[in-house]
């Protein structure tokens, strides 16, 4: 019984250096080609490598309202879960029938991403109904 008691407590002091280096890898970027975006994310990385991707912002995205030409501002609230193979994908509703699509593949251990974005019809705040289509973003520390 002690031999498990010991095996436990050398398993426990094992596990405690992975989760005490977390680090929370801030970043910033760009709509590819679109200079007037901007984009801000953190990536939480463990011991284990990157676990999720956390306020995620996206300014000035080009969209369509009304069929003309617009730019609005994106804000996931959830953070977003990383695979094992390093890449996220998620589907944010407005519990109106709106929906924003990130994808994504975190790279260099967590100091950058690339992935994209785009939404179905959404209705934006003055009313309009607005539609984003599919676009790449890059980020990095």
């Amino acid at each position: 019984m002690k031999k498990i008691a010991t095996l436990c407590a050398a398993i426990g002091v094992l596990a405690l250096p992975a989760s005490a280096s977390a680090e929370t890898i801030k970043q910033k970027g760009e709509i590819v080609g679109d200079s007037e975006t901007r984009v801000s994310l953190k990536v939480e990385v463990t011991g284990l490598g990157p676990v999720e991707v956390a306020d995620f912002k996206a300014k000035n995205v080009f969209t369509r309202c009304d069929k003309e030409p617009s730019r609005l501002d994106f804000t996931a609230l959830d953070p977003i879960q990383v695979k094992s193979d390093d890449t996220f994908k998620a589907r944010l509703t407005d519990n109106d029938g709106g929906f924003l699509r990130i994808a994504g593949k975190v790279k260099k251990g967590g100091a950058a991403v690339v992935g994209s974005l785009k939404t179905n019809e959404i209705q934006s705040e003055n009313g309009s109904i607005c539609k984003t289509p599919k676009q790449k973003f890059k980020t990095s520390a």
